[in-house]
């Protein structure tokens, strides 16, 4: 900073940091912690993190290179000051079960501000959102369209990260007409999930790791159609 013809004084400013993979034919998988907490996990080929007067930033804003190209630019869409309260308040407080409905904290703060039938109506996954119908309707459409003879043998057709569903192998034929080979398959994230998550969360609740239906409908004592 310099002010007249002297200089008051010497900073620098971070605009970016960025993360790259090493190997050009394989993605990396990473994970974003705050504080020691995991908050997301995703495969990319690298991320770029900057602050809002960096690169991306600017390209936000003037429709630049991250609005052309397609990447995905992931930017915070909370105020910070309430992300550090979400942050520090007490986990037991943010889960559900057990007669609690899921994001209680947060509903309870919006009462009388927003109907009940909206402040209290159940959460759903974006999946599970286009409606039951539509997603049973899939499943039964690829219970038709698989045989059993054809998914006994799954293990044989699919070495890779093996379907567990004949919905999961319905879906994986399609993407093999399109991309063939083992390789390309690597390049999508697979493993067992549960209501949409990753592998990772098998692990929070023995009873998960049974479940081969990633729809947020199989949490039991959770999601209100797994108790009926």
């Amino acid at each position: 900073m310099s002010h007249g013809a002297g200089v008051d004084s010497r900073t620098w400013a971070l605009n970016e940091v960025s993360v790259e993979k090493a190997e050009r034919e394989r993605m990396i998988e990473l994970t974003v912690e705050v504080d020691g907490r995991p908050l997301s996990t995703w495969g990319c080929d690298g991320v770029v993190v900057a602050t809002p007067a960096g690169s991306t930033g600017y390209n936000l804003a003037n429709g630049g290179p991250v609005m052309a190209w397609g990447v995905e630019a992931r930017v915070p869409f909370l105020d910070l000051e309430f992300l550090d309260i979400a942050m520090r308040m007490d986990a037991k407080h943010k889960m559900a079960g057990k007669g609690r409905i899921e994001k209680a904290v947060l509903r309870e703060a919006f009462v009388g501000a927003l109907p009940d039938e909206i402040l209290w109506r159940q959460k759903e996954q974006f999946s599970d959102g286009v409606g039951y119908g539509w997603i049973d309707g899939l499943k039964a459409h690829a219970e038709a369209a698989v045989s059993d003879r054809e998914f006994a043998a799954t293990d044989k057709r699919f070495p890779f990260n093996p379907p567990a569903t004949k919905e999961a192998y319905f879906y994986r034929a399609i993407f093999e007409q399109h991309f063939p080979g083992d390789a390309c398959a690597q390049t999508v994230p697979g493993g067992k999930s549960i209501a949409c998550s990753s592998p990772a969360a098998i692990a929070w609740d023995p009873a998960f790791a049974k479940a081969a239906d990633p729809s947020g409908r199989a949490v039991s004592g959770i999601h209100l159609s797994a108790n009926t």
